[in-house]
């Protein structure tokens, strides 16, 4: 349940995964994690345009140039959600270099997400 970003074929109310079960290391999916620390989470809300659809609009798809329009025309939340995108940018990165472990990679997060789980 939940809120979802994917509109299921069947079209069955609650057949579909929320933003939490979807997407890695979602705000909400670790009940008790905190936005700072080990398990930090990404708030994909904070950068992702939304686009208002029901199941019966899934084949119109021309309310996302109207949603990326309203953002783009206004230049703070531009910056707003840039700003977002790039605090969470490394969490779907992998260290290659020699300071990768310096930063909290994708590999980092995975592991913090199994500790969590686990421990």
């Amino acid at each position: 349940g939940g809120k979802t970003w994917f509109l299921p074929e069947n079209n069955r109310a609650m057949e579909h995964s929320s933003v939490q079960q979807t997407y890695p290391f979602a705000k909400g999916a670790f009940p008790g994690a905190s936005q700072e620390g080990p398990l930090e989470v990404v708030d994909y809300e904070s950068f992702v345009v939304e686009v208002p659809m029901n199941r019966f609009q899934q084949k119109n798809v021309s309310g996302i140039m109207t949603a990326m329009e309203r953002v783009l025309n206004n230049p703070e939340e531009l910056r707003r959600r840039r700003l977002a995108m790039m605090k969470y940018a490394v969490s779907f990165t992998y260290g290659m270099g020699e300071d990768a472990h310096v930063y909290e990679d994708a590999f980092s997060k995975i592991l913090s997400v199994l500790e969590y789980q686990f421990v």
